[in-house]
């Protein structure tokens, strides 16, 4: 499969060919619903937690007689049914992460990437350095672009290693992410990806099976 490659005007100055091992991945929902659901367990940060009744205040005294009081039978005061006292099935640190196997997770990035290859959604740069020095050049430069593709694009992924444009990190419905940083989650959430020839050729080596 090839892409076209575009200049910062939106011109097509040449083209970039993609293995057809990476194009021709069939989509497979269910390995990207695993990685989704595998990346954002991982997010979580699981510090949740509540005093159990051995980590409550209070004494250990039994609070009444067990007899002859006409009440029913209690312990100390830190049982959880008393106000103050410990919770009896609360929320602890815990690790939500689950394993998945690497060759699952490779598939699964082919698979998103395939995807939205299939779907006229990456954009590729002749460079990432566009010589725009304020937003609004970037995003007269980027509407020219959204012209040709004809791509109604909302949320932009930009993957490039080359990138360092302060005015780019302005545009809040741009993120931007290394080459190695690509995953599925960000592929799925965003509409259009972008990238430049060398790091589009990073990816295809990151992609294809080895």
């Amino acid at each position: 499969m090839k892409l076209d490659v575009f200049d910062w005007t939106g011109k097509v100055v040449s083209d970039f060919e993609i293995s057809d091992e990476i194009s021709q991945t069939p989509y497979r929902e269910d390995i990207i619903h695993e990685i989704v659901r595998w990346q954002r367990a991982k997010a979580r940060a699981g510090t949740q937690s509540i005093k159990s009744r051995s980590q409550v205040s209070g004494s250990t005294r039994k609070i009444r007689p067990q007899k002859e009081s006409g009440k029913a039978r209690q312990g100390d005061g830190r049982e959880s049914h008393f106000r103050g006292g410990g919770a009896a099935h609360g929320r602890f640190p815990r690790d939500y992460e689950f394993k998945v196997m690497k060759k699952v997770k490779k598939l699964g990035l082919r698979s998103a990437f395939a995807k939205r290859l299939s779907e006229n959604r990456v954009a590729l740069l002749e460079t990432s350095e566009h010589g725009a020095s304020k937003t609004k050049d970037f995003v007269n430069l980027l509407n020219n672009l959204r012209d040709v593709l004809k791509v109604e694009s909302k949320k932009i992924l930009f993957v490039s290693d080359n990138i360092d444009d302060l005015c780019i990190r302005n545009l809040h419905y741009i993120d931007i992410l290394p080459v190695r940083g690509l995953n599925v989650l960000d592929m799925v959430r965003h509409d259009l990806i972008l990238s430049d020839i060398n790091s589009m050729q990073a990816i295809s080596d990151r992609l294809v099976s080895k």
